[in-house]
């Protein structure tokens, strides 16, 4: 009986002494898988796929002259970013790594000039290609160990917003309440294809049409009530390739709207015009890593034989900085 009791207890104590030594090999060996995590706009913690705003993203990474990583897609799986089959650092080693957001097929890096390549990008108004391409800030010196390795990924794109309201400031600013219902937003000659090689733009030359509304039903509404403006915005937004204005010297902005005033009761039922059609060129350049934002302001010269809108141009880098440009446009 005794024998038996000592029996159990030795085969209790190596079961034991197993598990935890299983255990700790696993830990270890997980410990020395190479990982990832992706930040973007230099925020300082890593980014979920919705944050981020990609599922994925392809990495290159070397030690000496041994590639490990050859456009290896890293995807978003449950609650982290991983991918298979997992690739174990070796001890004494310094890494290089860059990445590009989201997948791009034949994509490339070339390690000596630290340079991307993705080839053709194509941009225009329909959704499927409004794709926000990123490229990360190559990691020349890593540490074998150091996981996970954190990329920081810039816009390669320019982001285009509009937002609207009535002019308030003179001259032909409205000089009682007023409603203006946008019912169509055109940007014509927009460039929309271009080639990213070796980290840089080429010419851009096709060119297209964004749009927004029907020109029928109202997209929305801004007004100035004699004291205070509502503006209409964040409906009108475009991701695009970086282009110049001599590469897009036609492009314009075309705004479909009709106005109200007030009657004696303070509703805005009166129409004092319909269908009205104004158009601005625009002169910028637009950069890669860009949001430009053009608050369009409509005067009341739109009545008139000299209708015209008011371009204020604010452009802010992806990461935060910023710059102005004003803007004063006649129109037809």
């Amino acid at each position: 009986m005794k024998k038996n009791i000592f029996l159990w207890v030795a085969v209790f104590a190596v079961g034991a002494m197993s598990s935890c030594s299983v255990d700790k090999v696993v830990d270890q060996a997980e410990a020395r898988y190479i990982g990832f995590d992706p930040f973007a706009n230099k925020v300082t913690r890593g980014l979920t796929n919705v944050q981020f705003g990609h599922d994925n993203f392809d990495v290159w990474g070397k030690y000496e002259d041994v590639e490990v990583f050859a456009g290896k897609t890293v995807s978003w799986q449950t609650s982290s970013w991983t991918y298979q089959p997992l690739v174990p650092w070796v001890d004494g080693k310094t890494y290089e790594f860059a990445a590009i957001a989201p997948h791009v097929e034949d994509a490339s890096y070339d390690y000596e000039n630290n340079q991307y390549t993705l080839g053709d990008i194509t941009v225009n108004a329909t959704p499927a290609t409004q794709i926000d391409y990123m490229t990360a800030t190559p990691k020349p010196s890593v540490g074998s160990g150091a996981n996970p390795v954190s990329f920081d990924f810039n816009h390669i794109l320019s982001k285009i917003d509009f937002k609207f309201q009535p002019k308030i400031t003179a001259p032909n600013a409205w000089p009682s309440p007023v409603k203006i219902d946008i019912k169509k937003i055109t940007l014509a000659d927009v460039n929309t294809v271009n080639t990213y090689t070796a980290n840089n733009w080429g010419t851009s030359e096709t060119s297209g049409i964004f749009e927004k509304g029907n020109g029928s039903d109202i997209y929305g509404t801004t007004t100035y009530d004699g004291a205070d403006v509502t503006a209409l915005q964040n409906q009108f937004s475009w991701l695009v390739v970086p282009q110049t204005d001599i590469e897009a010297s036609n492009r314009a902005l075309t705004i479909k709207f009709d106005v109200y005033t007030q009657d004696a009761a303070g509703a805005y039922n009166v129409k004092v015009l319909t269908n009205k059609v104004a158009t601005v060129e625009i002169a910028t350049d637009w950069v890669a890593n860009t949001v430009y934002t053009y608050t369009v302001y409509i005067g009341s010269d739109v009545l008139g034989q000299d209708a015209y809108i008011t371009f204020d141009v604010n452009s802010a880098n992806w990461g935060n900085t910023s710059s102005n440009n004003d803007l004063n446009v006649p129109t037809n």
